[in-house]
């Protein structure tokens, strides 16, 4: 193709995007799972903490 300047460019560094792109995912991933747990937990279920004397 006569106007494919980004193929060089994409063949160098496919591997570096799509590891950024997966770190970002990640990240969102484990945002929103502490995020729903926050969200839904029950207090009722915690192991309740004696307080030091």
């Amino acid at each position: 193709m006569q106007d494919d300047f980004h193929g060089p460019e994409w063949a160098d560094h496919h591997q570096r995007v799509s590891d950024m792109i997966h770190k970002l995912f990640t990240a969102a991933m484990a945002a929103f799972q502490r995020l729903n747990e926050d969200q839904f937990d029950a207090p009722w279920r915690r192991e309740v903490k004696k307080p030091c004397k």
